[in-house]
């Protein structure tokens, strides 16, 4: 019998093989990290996030109140010029004139700037300029205040993460115990196999759905490849 002949009877066979030797890489390439390598950087990434959100949460309140009065004094000193208010309550492209180009970037990051015009529209009606001031202040206000809880909340989290890189590179040490570094190996494997899992099921999902039936046709008579298209 040829090669040919050799393949086609045992394709069931040679696919489950090859499907059994990719979680074979997988998990012997995911092992020799080990389970604590494999995940001590997302574990890191993890709490340095929930460090920059109780920090920011902290912080923000405290930051504003010390930075806030010496950034409203200055708006308020361009927004006490009655002139600007009437300009602004008579055309809608004065935003940045009125208020400062600073500020009006701040209000469109914060996504406020159509906020302060709709304000602007509505009291230009009834020429109530002292409102105007007060809507304009607090939108101001909101803006600065959701810039600077982004900010703590990124320095926060890159201050958090510097932190506990001495700490994870300290527990790595521990790993290299035999019992633990065989532990360690053993959840590497593991998390390898898991890994290759997820990939594989993404992979025929995607392929089930563009409409690809490669791995339905190598199916017929397969174990594992079976298995998979059957999650």
């Amino acid at each position: 019998m040829d090669i040919t002949g050799i393949l086609s009877e045992h394709t069931a066979l040679i696919v489950d093989i090859g499907v059994g030797l990719l979680f074979l890489v997988f998990g012997l390439l995911a092992a020799n990290r080990g389970l604590y390598k494999t995940i001590i950087g997302v574990v890191v990434l993890v709490l340095a996030l929930t460090i920059g959100i109780i920090g920011a949460n902290v912080l923000t309140d405290p930051v504003v109140e010390r930075v806030w009065p010496q950034v409203e004094t200055r708006i308020e000193q361009r927004l006490d010029d009655t002139e600007r208010l009437s300009g602004l309550a008579a055309g809608f492209e004065t935003l940045g004139e009125v208020l400062g180009e600073g500020v009006e970037k701040l209000l469109s990051i914060t996504g406020n700037r159509d906020n302060a015009k709709s304000a602007a529209r509505e009291y230009s009606a009834n020429s109530l300029l002292s409102g105007l001031k007060e809507k304009l202040m607090g939108l101001v206000d909101l803006s600065f205040r959701k810039l600077m809880h982004v900010i703590l909340f990124l320095l926060c989290s890159l201050i958090g993460f510097i932190l506990l890189q001495p700490v994870s590179a300290l527990l790595g040490k521990l790993t290299e115990a035999p019992v633990i570094r065989t532990l360690d190996w053993l959840g590497g494997f593991a998390i390898g196999l898991l890994e290759c899992l997820v990939i594989a099921y993404i992979v025929t999902k995607v392929c089930s759905l563009r409409g690809i039936a490669f791995f339905e046709d190598l199916a017929p008579g397969t174990t594992l490849l079976s298995w998979l298209l059957s999650l």
